[in-house]
């Protein structure tokens, strides 16, 4: 409740050292909520934001921030996860759950991984691979932000919103069944939604774009 830094590696701020890969980080009320994760790579396990936690924001500045297992579940209060560095934030069969992502470097979804029902703000480059899924999210490309789609993933029942002159490149899936039929929820703005060879269906979150 009272951490004597806003360091995330600091493990005086945790009650049992610094969380990482195959344990759970648990987040409750605090009077530190903006707190800071910089350094070499790092593997963690779910994040959970207990019943009336705190809305925090977590900001990456360097160093490569690896999300396995559930990913984040917010149970209670809100996250907002920056991510400053060129360096990658990388879910492997994890979920972004009901966060706020707000990303100017690079952000990978691998194998069964999907944006959840999250809020992305993109400036920086995000690829879907394997066979992650854009999900329920809303996805906004502002300035030069890039979204990818490869080997067999999908953007699901997501909101795709270009606000710049780039976009959403389809191009390099397959579709989930292989079949290069791929799905969103709805397309929206300026820039380019790529295809390629691929047949994109939209319109199933019924908005009107």
């Amino acid at each position: 409740a009272h951490p004597g830094s806003n360091n995330f590696f600091d493990a005086g701020n945790w009650s049992s050292g610094v969380p990482g890969a195959g344990n759970t980080a648990y987040f409750d009320v605090s009077d530190t909520t903006a707190i800071t994760l910089n350094g070499g790579s790092f593997y963690a396990g779910p994040w959970v934001f207990n019943t009336g936690a705190s809305d925090y924001t977590i900001t990456k500045t360097s160093g490569v921030l690896s999300v396995v297992g559930a990913g984040i579940v917010i149970n209670g209060g809100s996250l907002t996860l920056v991510n400053t560095s060129s360096a990658r934030i990388q879910l492997f069969d994890s979920s972004l759950g009901t966060a706020t992502l707000n990303n100017d470097g690079q952000v990978s979804f691998y194998g069964s991984s999907t944006a959840g029902n999250s809020i992305i703000n993109n400036t920086g480059a995000i690829s879907f691979e394997q066979f992650s899924t854009a999900g329920n999210a809303i996805i906004t490309n502002t300035a030069s932000g890039i979204v990818s789609f490869w080997n067999n993933a999908t953007a699901g029942n997501a909101q795709l919103i270009n606000q710049g002159t780039e976009g959403f490149d389809f191009s390099g899936s397959s579709g989930p069944n292989g079949d290069r039929k791929l799905s969103a929820g709805s397309i929206k703005g300026s820039g380019y939604f790529r295809l390629g060879a691929n047949e994109l269906t939209v319109g199933s979150n019924n908005l009107s774009t």
